[in-house]
């Protein structure tokens, strides 16, 4: 998005890091678990917790956000399914570790 990318030179941030920073800004309780493969995209990431996001510019996101048609079906049935097959394929023990070593990482 365009948007996301102007944010990002203004802040002197990356888009991905301004993505993050759109995801904490939107609720207390939502924890951003990015991708990472490389060392430098996980610092990057947590770069992310030092980018403010004002109020408007948070609105001006979910604005361009609300125009993108989604397609496919989200329910929270199918996010259960995913999320059931996701821990029935890696035992349920390794997810519960992915996602205490992640929280860990953003610590």
């Amino acid at each position: 998005m365009d948007l996301i990318t102007e944010f990002a030179n203004q802040k002197g941030a990356t888009p991905a890091q301004i993505s993050l920073a759109w995801m904490l800004h939107k609720k207390d309780f939502i924890v951003p678990i990015p991708g990472a493969r490389k060392s430098e995209r996980i610092q990057e990431n947590l770069k992310a917790a030092n980018v403010d996001l004002t109020d408007g510019e948070f609105n001006q996101i979910e604005a361009e956000l609300a125009k993108i048609k989604i397609h496919g079906n989200r329910t929270d049935e199918d996010i259960a399914k995913l999320a059931h097959d996701i821990i029935k394929s890696l035992g349920e023990m390794s997810f519960y570790r992915i996602l205490i070593k992640s929280a860990t990482v953003l610590n």
